[in-house]
């Protein structure tokens, strides 16, 4: 987690023991294939390069951007609008 100002203004989770949309069926987390954000209906997901991905939820203007190698994400980082 980093702050900035006094608030949180990131989340990166790197492992499988935290989730981000836990209301969605479980959520979504590192180990999860990348066709899982569709599955669950989080938002329209935008390819970057071969391994970065943008999760674009609307009415949120939060940046929640994945990382993932052979199609399994490792990364997630989420960049909230402080």
């Amino acid at each position: 987690m980093i702050f900035s100002d006094g608030y949180l203004s990131t989340i990166s989770l790197s492992d499988n023991r935290f989730s981000i949309f836990t209301s969605r069926d479980g959520g979504l987390k590192v180990g999860d294939p990348v066709q899982r954000i569709t599955e669950l209906g989080i938002g329209t997901l935008i390819r970057k390069d071969d391994r970065n991905y943008q999760i674009r939820v609307e009415g949120i203007d939060d940046l929640i951007t994945i990382r993932a190698e052979s199609g399994i994400i490792t990364l997630i980082l989420y960049i909230l609008s402080v």
